[in-house]
């Protein structure tokens, strides 16, 4: 029973990661952008 409520907790945390990140790029306008292999700069 605690190994299924632990996992159940892993998937719910993992697909509320995506949700939320998701969100925050179409907050940002950022959706349309792809940051693989990339290197940003901020000064």
């Amino acid at each position: 029973m605690i190994i299924g409520i632990a996992i159940l907790g892993v998937f719910s945390a993992t697909l509320a990661s995506i949700l939320i990140d998701k969100k925050i790029k179409d907050d940002l306008g950022m959706n349309s952008y792809q940051f693989e292999k990339h290197i940003i700069i901020c000064e």
